[in-house]
């Protein structure tokens, strides 16, 4: 169950990272730089959860003995 949990977090942040990113590119054709500065580090935060989340479930299959 926790590993569709893991999962399911994972992909939210993965899709949270890349909203903030389109935000920044928004931001920065309009030319507010202080926008574009807060949403990458937004887009930064949320995609290194996502990466660590997705870290998380392989070691946790690991702990199991599960392959693949």
């Amino acid at each position: 169950m926790f590993t569709n949990v893991f999962s399911i977090t994972g992909v939210i942040g993965s899709l949270l990272a890349v909203c903030f990113g389109g935000a920044a590119y928004i931001n920065f054709t309009s030319g507010n730089m202080e926008q574009v500065f807060m949403n990458i580090s937004y887009s930064a935060l949320f995609l290194s959860g996502a990466f660590y989340i997705f870290h998380l479930k392989d070691e946790k299959r690991v702990e199991k003995g599960e392959r693949g």
